[in-house]
């Protein structure tokens, strides 16, 4: 039996799953709550190659052809199996689907033990993602509705990729997964983001009876450390390698950004392709 021991920190990309890394880490990981960079390692990125050299000695053929989807989703799992884990429990990152592609399932239960979900406006997440993937935004909406293939981090010639559902079906495909989980919106991080850390806190203390010192502190030092103001100057004087090339990875921090740059006919995209989505998290009435 597997003794499941990730945490998925699961989003659509630039949906503010690197901020809620720098929190948990800081929560997690130090004694003051004071974050730095160095502590974005105890939260590893999923899609690196890296993760995939272990196949190298179980099929030296299909080590050299991991660009095919079909071959390596049959090592999802087991990539998962040989994460390196120094405390009882992994923090993961991750903006893959929660999938099955031909019989191989991407996480399941058995491999899981929990997840925090983050969710972001959809409207906001084009122009965000868009600035990324250095293209247009009317080439992210389609992406956004269609779903296709985005590129791992660390390549090796062989390029790796991941895959995402269109926004919608992807955060419905994490929402089925079945473990304890918690939604965060990227909203109320920005709005409050005090509640937001307390809902994380309570998330693990009510399901996995965790037990956290010194907090009043460490709160307090964690929102200072781990605004997104805070994040861009780190990133000014910092290297951070999931950062684009010759781009900042922590661009604007803002939400309602599509009210002055999105046009009607984009907007209408977005909003008929995921109006039941968006309804339930209250993007729209």
């Amino acid at each position: 039996m597997i003794d499941k021991k990730i945490f998925w920190i699961a989003s659509y990309p630039k949906s503010g799953n690197t901020w809620v890394r720098a929190i948990l880490s800081s929560l997690f990981f130090t004694e003051d709550g004071n974050f730095n960079f160095n502590y974005f390692k105890y939260i590893p990125l999923f899609e690196k190659s890296s993760q995939f050299n272990f196949v190298r000695n179980i099929n030296k053929n299909d080590h050299k052809i991991l660009s095919d989807f079909k071959i390596l989703s049959k090592y999802w799992l087991k990539a998962q199996e040989n994460l390196k884990i120094e405390e009882d429990f992994i923090f993961v990152k991750v903006h893959h689907a929660c999938m099955k592609y031909f019989d191989n399932f991407f996480t399941t239960p058995d491999h899981s033990r929990g997840l925090i979900h983050i969710v972001r406006d959809p409207r906001d997440i084009a122009i965000s993602y868009s600035h990324h993937r250095g293209c247009k935004i009317d080439d992210t909406i389609n992406l956004m509705q269609n779903g296709g293939f985005y590129p791992y981090v660390n390549q090796p010639p062989n390029q790796l990729q991941g895959y995402l559902f269109p926004w919608d079906q992807h955060v419905e495909s994490w929402n089925r997964l079945q473990v304890p989980h918690l939604v965060i919106k990227y909203e109320d991080l920005l709005g409050d983001t005090k509640k937001s850390i307390f809902k994380i806190i309570n998330f693990f203390k009510n399901n996995f009876k965790f037990k956290f010192k010194n907090l009043e502190n460490k709160i307090d030092n964690i929102i200072i450390t781990t605004s997104f103001k805070e994040l861009q100057n780190r990133e000014n004087v910092t290297n951070f390698d999931e950062a684009p090339k010759n781009k900042t990875f922590f661009r604007k921090g803002e939400k309602n950004q599509w009210k002055s740059i999105l046009n009607q006919k984009q907007l209408n995209k977005i909003e008929r392709s995921f109006e039941i989505q968006m309804k339930k998290f209250n993007y729209i009435d």
